[in-house]
């Protein structure tokens, strides 16, 4: 049987679908890489120096740190996928410098008023993953954090010839869509 080696790499703003998809994936058999529970998240402070995990108010306000992935940690879970096909969803702050790493990658592309309503939606789930106490996008600060990043991240996504597909769509035709491999590879 002849080896796959395909890292695709799903990204997208907050309330995307992100978490929602890579649960798809992994409940077809696929393996993911999840950049906020796999050990290779870091957390840095605004000129990107490690840190330790926010605290209850910087998490209200949603300011002075940020997310990223580890590279060199990153570099060595992706070794032991060598020869596999893995799918990697994560919005880290540093995706323009792990996005090498990747085959392909692939934007949730989304409109303001559906992040909105998700945000708000997963505030109030009470099963949703928590973070200090509340899930995020619970408060009006970080819905415009988001909001505010919503724009820019996909400006950047085009520039960086991300595969936009439309987050509005079920996980299983997103999963169709991206498994397909179809898509165009990653060029630069």
């Amino acid at each position: 049987m002849k080896e796959i080696h395909r890292f695709v790499l799903i990204a997208g703003a907050s309330g995307s679908g992100k978490t929602t998809l890579k649960n798809y994936f992994q409940s077809m058999g696929k393996n993911v890489l999840d950049g906020d529970t796999e050990g290779i998240g870091i957390w840095v402070d605004e000129k990107g120096n490690q840190r330790k995990e926010p605290s209850k108010e910087e998490w209200e306000t949603r300011k002075g740190f940020d997310w990223r992935w580890d590279i060199s940690a990153l570099k060595r879970v992706l070794e032991t996928y060598s020869g596999q096909e893995v799918y990697a969803f994560s919005d880290a702050a540093n995706l323009n410098e792990v996005r090498f790493l990747f085959d392909e990658l692939y934007w949730l592309s989304a409109d303001y008023e559906l992040i909105e309503e998700r945000l708000h939606k997963r505030a109030k789930d009470e099963s949703a993953e928590k973070i200090q106490g509340a899930a995020y996008g619970a408060t009006d600060e970080q819905r415009k954090y988001v909001l505010k990043k919503l724009e820019a991240g996909e400006v950047w996504a085009k520039e960086k010839g991300f595969i936009f597909v439309d987050a509005s769509l079920s996980p299983e035709e997103l999963f169709d869509i991206i498994t397909k491999r179809n898509g165009k590879k990653r060029t630069s």
